[in-house]
C-alpha cells in the first residue's frame, strides 16, 4: 500500500507540473477533460489521505488560475467545459467535504470556491438552494471556528470569500437567514476591539465592512422597492412584510453607528470610505432606535469629518447626524452642549463656504440640521 500510495503522490505531483506548464497545457488540453479531471475528483472523493486532496486542490487551483487569464492558452470550448465541470461536480464535492477540513485544504478550498464562482454565468448554471445553503452554513461555520485567529490570512480569506459570494442576491439571502446578522456583528466587535496593528487585521476589517456594505445594500433595496409597492400598489404584494422583517432582523446592528464614526478619520483611506459609506446606510435603515448612540467624542469626529471633506462627503455625513439626532433626544443634547458648541460652529461655517459658492443643496441639509440644533 504504501508503494501505491508513493506512486500515486508521483503521479499527482506530475500531473500538477503538466497543468501548470502552459504550452503542454495547450497541447494536451483534451486530456484535461477526459483524465485530469476524473482524477481530481476520485481523489477527492475516495481519499482521505491529505497528500492528496491538496495535490487534487492545487491542481484545480492552477487550472483556474490559467481560465483567468485574458490570454488563457486553452480553446474557447475547452474553457466553458472546464469551468462547467468544475461548477457542476466540483463545487459541491470541496462544499462538503473539503472546506472544513484542516488547513491548507480549507484555505485552497476557498480560494477554490471564490475564483469559480467569479468565472461562472450564475443565470445559465445556478447552484441548488441546498447547496447553497450548504456553502453559507459550513463557511459560517468556518469563519467562527476561527475568529480568534486576529491575524494571518485564513480568516481574511474566509471574509473574502464570503464577500464575493454575496454578490448574488440569493445569496445574501441565504446569508441573512442562516443567521449573517449576529455573525458579522460579533465579528466586527471581536476586530474592532483587537489592540492589534497588524495590517491582517485591518484586512479582516475591510473584507467584514465590504460583508456589512453588501449586506445593508441589499436590504435597502428591498425597503425602496416595498415602498414603492405600497405607494403604487403594484408590484409583489409580499414585499412590504418582507422588508418589515428584514429591518426588524437587522435592527441590532446600530450598535455598530457608533464604531462607524470612530472609522472616519482611519488612516486607511479604504477603511474610511467604507465605514461612512455603512454609517449613511445604516442611519437610513435603522437611525438610532431610540438609543443613545452619539457621544462628545462622536461630534467632534463627525465635525471635524464635516471640516475636512468634499461636498458628497458631508452631505452623507449631514443626513447621518440628523437621523441620528432627530431620532433620540440624549445624542441632541450631547451634539448641542458639544465643547464650544463644535458642531453648531463648524455648520455655521460650512454654511458661509456654500453660499459662496451657491450650493444650494448644502445649504439645505446645513439648515435643516441648524434648525435642530438651535
Amino acid at each position: 500500500p504504501s508503494s501505491l500510495t508513493e506512486i500515486i503522490s508521483y503521479v499527482s505531483q506530475t500531473l500538477d507540473a503538466f497543468v501548470r506548464a502552459r504550452d503542454l497545457l495547450s497541447l494536451f488540453s483534451e486530456i484535461l477533460l477526459t483524465d485530469l479531471l476524473p482524477l481530481c475528483s476520485q481523489l477527492l472523493v475516495s481519499s482521505n489521505v491529505d497528500e492528496f486532496s491538496l495535490c487534487a486542490l492545487c491542481i484545480l487551483n492552477e487550472l483556474l488560475t490559467e481560465l483567468k487569464l485574458t490570454d488563457c492558452v486553452l480553446p474557447s470550448h475547452i474553457q466553458r467545459d472546464i469551468k462547467q465541470e468544475l461548477h457542476q461536480t466540483f463545487l459541491s464535492i470541496i462544499c462538503d467535504r473539503h472546506i472544513l477540513r484542516e488547513e491548507p485544504i480549507a484555505l485552497l478550498s476557498l480560494r477554490f470556491i471564490q475564483t469559480i464562482w467569479t468565472l461562472i454565468d450564475h443565470t445559465s448554471t445556478p447552484f441548488s438552494i441546498q447547496s447553497q445553503s450548504n456553502l453559507i452554513s459550513n463557511l459560517f461555520t468556518l469563519i467562527m471556528q476561527n475568529k480568534d485567529k486576529s491575524t494571518g490570512t485564513f480568516v481574511q480569506g474566509i471574509a473574502s470569500c464570503l464577500t464575493t459570494l454575496s454578490e448574488q442576491r440569493e445569496i445574501i439571502q441565504t446569508m441573512i437567514e442562516q443567521g449573517l446578522v449576529s455573525i458579522q456583528l460579533q465579528l466586527i466587535q471581536d476586530q474592532l476591539a483587537s489592540s492589534s496593528t497588524d495590517r491582517s487585521v485591518m484586512n479582516i476589517l475591510l473584507e467584514l465592512l465590504s460583508l456589512l456594505d453588501r449586506d445593508l445594500t441589499y436590504v435597502l433595496d428591498v425597503v425602496k422597492r416595498a415602498l414603492q409597492v405600497k405607494k403604487t400598489g403594484a408590484g409583489d404584494s409580499d414585499l412590504p412584510s418582507i422588508a418589515e422583517k428584514l429591518l426588524q432582523v437587522h435592527k441590532p446592528l446600530v450598535t455598530l453607528v457608533g464604531p462607524m464614526i470612530n472609522l472616519l478619520p482611519n488612516e486607511d483611506p479604504s477603511i474610511a470610505k467604507i465605514a461612512l459609506h455603512n454609517l449613511s446606510l445604516l442611519t437610513q435603515l435603522i437611525g438610532s432606535e431610540g438609543k443613545a448612540i452619539l457621544s462628545k467624542n462622536h461630534i467632534h469626529i463627525l465635525s471635524s469629518m464635516l471640516r475636512t471633506s468634499d461636498t458628497t462627503k458631508q452631505k452623507l455625513l449631514l443626513r447621518a447626524i440628523k437621523r441620528l439626532i432627530s431620532g433620540d433626544k440624549r445624542s441632541l443634547d450631547v451634539a448641542r452642549s458639544n465643547t464650544n458648541s463644535e458642531l453648531t460652529q463648524t455648520l455655521q461655517q460650512l454654511k458661509k463656504s456654500a453660499a459662496s459658492e451657491a450650493d444650494a443643496g448644502l445649504i439645505s441639509h446645513i439648515d435643516d440640521l441648524l434648525h435642530l440644533l438651535l
